[in-house]
């Protein structure tokens, strides 16, 4: 049997966060407390610089992973394509703003990194590359699981399914993520509906 490594997202910790119960290495210190030898970053909410990674933030985040035995296994970026208040972000513009979050990734010594579906299939296409040269792995999560912005819409963007950017970018360590946020125990029949309309099949979303 596999020895499978338990992880999680330091993004379960915002409340304590947020209201100065606990700082950054407070919390890697509770999750190593709970048992878990990983986790993943929120940098916008955890690093100063953000989308930048200082010599100085990488070298305390290093010393409190060494000293917890931790080790940070996903960097979650954020795509503001709403970022100027005249108009959306090009293309052109939110690949570059990927690829410094990438690097950011890289520096921390994360092999993967989670993008927000805002950069749309096609930036994500044009990343991967990018991503195989840092060897590190990058998700573009969608939210199946509330109404909004956020939902699942992979036509929007001129996709035909969720298969088809599974086939252009799983060949070069390139994926989706499938949020599922708002079911945490278990996933409702409509989150299955609409993954399925959108190409998914069951096998496919449990593998």
């Amino acid at each position: 049997m596999a020895d499978i490594k338990l992880g999680l997202t330091l993004y379960c910790f915002t409340p304590e966060y947020v209201k100065g119960v606990l700082d950054l290495e407070g919390i890697i210190r509770t999750a190593a407390e709970m048992g878990y030898t990983g986790y993943e970053i929120v940098a916008t909410q955890m690093c100063p610089d953000y989308p930048y990674v200082s010599d100085r933030f990488l070298g305390e985040l290093t010393a409190m992973n060494r000293y917890y035995g931790m080790e940070i296994v996903s960097y979650a970026a954020n795509m503001d394509r709403g970022l100027r208040h005249d108009r959306n972000l090009t293309e052109d513009e939110m690949l570059a703003r990927a690829i410094v979050d990438l690097k950011s990734a890289n520096k921390l010594g994360a092999t993967v990194m989670r993008e927000q579906y805002l950069c749309g299939p096609n930036v994500l296409k044009r990343l991967a590359p990018y991503a195989e040269l840092c060897r590190t792995v990058c998700h573009a999560y969608f939210y199946l699981d509330r109404p909004g912005p956020g939902r699942f819409r992979f036509r929007r963007h001129g996709v035909k399914s969720a298969d088809d950017i599974h086939t252009d970018v799983d060949r070069i360590a390139s994926g989706i993520k499938y949020c599922f946020t708002g079911h945490r125990l278990a996933v409702g029949r409509f989150c299955h509906w609409t993954v399925y309309q959108a190409g998914s099949r069951s096998h496919k979303l449990y593998r």
